[in-house]
C-alpha cells in the first residue's frame, strides 16, 4: 500500500458518517459523556423514524457499533436517562423477537433541558468579574509603533 492510499484510507474515517456529536450542554445536563452521547443519538433517530408514536429500536451490539459504547454503558446511560424521565423504553417484538425499544418524551426532556440551561446561564452571570490587582502589561514608549 503506497502513502497516497493509506492516506486516502485515513482520510474516509473522518467523513460525516464516521463522526459523533455530542452538545456540550448535553454532557453538563446529564453530567456524564456515555449519557450524553446516548442521548445524542436518541434524539438524532427519534427524528428519523417512521414509527408514528416516535418509538425506535436497537440491540445492544448495534449501538456498539454505532457508538463503541459497550451494553453496560448502554445500560447504565439508559437507566439514568429513565431516572431524569426523559426516556421512555419497552419491549416489543421486532421479526418475532422481543426488543427493547427507546422513545424520548419530548415534553419532558424540552422542559427540564430548558430549566437546566436557565439555571446554567443563571450561575455563569452572578460570578463576580475577576478583578486584578496589577495589570499584566507595562505600556512604555517603546511598545507603541510610529
Amino acid at each position: 500500500m503506497t502513502i497516497k492510499e493509506i492516506y486516502q484510507t485515513i482520510s474516509q474515517l473522518v467523513g460525516q458518517a464516521n463522526i459523533l456529536t455530542i452538545p456540550r450542554e448535553f454532557i453538563a445536563y446529564t453530567g456524564d459523556l456515555e449519557s450524553a452521547l446516548l442521548l445524542s443519538q436518541l434524539i438524532y433517530w427519534s427524528e428519523r423514524t417512521s414509527n408514528p408514536e416516535g418509538w425506535i429500536y436497537k440491540t445492544y451490539d448495534d449501538w456498539e457499533e454505532e457508538t463503541s459504547l459497550k451494553e453496560y454503558s448502554v445500560r447504565k446511560a439508559r437507566k439514568k436517562l429513565e431516572k431524569m424521565g426523559i426516556l421512555e423504553t419497552k419491549i416489543k417484538k421486532v421479526n418475532g423477537n422481543p426488543t427493547l425499544h427507546y422513545r424520548i418524551n419530548i415534553e419532558k426532556f424540552s422542559d427540564s433541558f430548558l430549566q437546566n440551561l436557565k439555571k446554567r446561564t443563571c450561575k455563569i452571570s452572578r460570578n463576580e468579574p475577576v478583578k486584578f490587582k496589577e495589570t499584566l502589561t507595562e505600556i512604555t514608549n517603546k511598545d507603541h509603533i510610529q
